[in-house]
């Protein structure tokens, strides 16, 4: 059995449930440790994933009363993970970063289990930096963040990606009050939504139907009734919380404007989007800000700080993207595929290193 720890935001249990699902393939056992009543349990649950609750609480960014009961928590989180271990004998441990990983892999370390670690931004997050020293291996998708670590520790492997983002989906944009022909803009300020990014596009909506171009909107669920309702009736833009439809409309999209999440950067890469990346603020070690500055050092993107947002210079990117989309697209042709599943499913599985012993 190989026990993820995996949880807090789509980043980084998508890609852990990528690596469960080629696992399983190979008949492999797996489990997931997180939270209760989370989005990890929740995306375990849809998945039809063993699930093992814990309560962890993350560290926040501003000083806060809610920090006393940290400690408390996570010792009483380590200790719960310490007898799933010692109850499920889990051959390894695999964790992705973030608040829920702390527990699972401090429990790996106390009962010397190996530990295996992902890390899918471009720069590594308070867990991994502090305990990946004790980590077998260090799976990144950066080179930038091989400086922190060991290098005989450390495989560069990409961003695990879910495979429905790149397998080829029938669309009728008909069905989504579209025309054939028109490029598409698709924002993707994700399931929550980005009030700023809303904002700016909300003032803008007018000027990209003039340009020519039609809009898959992921508002997010906080935001939807009030832009669903003020678009109902506006051809050529289609408003959406979440969808199942998301890799449709990645794969029919001309330019996209999103957060510079991990995961949102590999699945841009993975169906050649040119995208205008707005980096959120807050994100843990500010993160997200250099993942956008990579991407656009690598000329795949272009990064607006939301400092800096206003429907000028969001406008003013979007006709620059368009002015050079044939280079952006050429340098994102040139990418290699991602095979990150299979590499790291080919060195967690038995037989594939004699010092490996996992039995699945």
């Amino acid at each position: 059995m190989i026990m993820f720890g995996a949880g807090g935001t789509g980043g980084h249990i998508s890609p852990a449930l990528s690596i469960a699902r080629e696992l399983i393939a190979n008949d492999c056992k797996v489990c997931f440790v997180g939270n209760k009543n989370s989005l990890e349990s929740k995306m375990c649950a849809e998945s039809g994933l063993s699930f093992l609750p814990i309560y962890v609480q993350k560290l926040y960014r501003k000083i806060t009363i809610a920090h006393l009961a940290f400690p408390y928590h996570l010792i009483n989180s380590t200790f719960s993970v310490c007898k799933y271990i010692r109850q499920y004998r889990p051959d390894l441990v695999f964790c992705t970063g973030g608040f829920v990983s702390g527990p699972v892999a401090i429990a790996a370390i106390i009962t010397k289990t190996p530990l295996y670690f992902h890390e899918s931004n471009s720069f590594p997050g308070i867990t991994i930096r502090l305990l990946g020293r004790y980590a077998k291996q260090i799976f990144t998708a950066s080179d930038s963040v091989s400086r922190f670590f060991p290098a005989h520790k450390t495989t560069k492997v990409g961003i695990p990606i879910n495979a429905a983002i790149t397998t080829p989906h029938p669309f009728d944009p008909a069905a989504f009050g579209m025309s054939q022909t028109a490029p598409k803009l698709l924002i993707v300020g994700g399931s929550q939504g980005s009030l700023a990014i809303n904002k700016t596009i909300d003032h803008i909506v007018p000027d990209l139907l003039n340009d020519g171009y039609e809009v898959f909107w992921q508002t997010g669920k906080s935001s939807y009734d009030l832009y669903s309702q003020k678009y109902s009736n506006t051809k050529g833009v289609f408003i959406f919380g979440f969808s199942q439809d998301l890799p449709t409309f990645y794969q029919n999209s001309t330019l996209a404007i999103a957060r510079a999440g991990a995961m949102t950067i590999s699945e841009l890469e993975a169906v050649k989007l040119p995208a205008i990346l707005i980096p959120l603020p807050t994100s843990a070690e500010n993160h997200q800000y250099h993942n956008a500055v990579e991407q656009q050092q690598k000329g795949l993107a272009v990064l607006l700080e939301q400092k800096s947002l206003t429907p000028a210079t969001l406008r003013e990117l979007i006709r620059h993207l368009n002015d050079n989309h044939d280079e952006f697209v050429n340098r994102l042709n040139s990418l290699p595929e991602n095979k990150s599943v299979t590499r790291i499913v080919s060195i967690l599985l038995p037989n594939h290193n004699e010092a490996r012993n996992i039995t699945c």
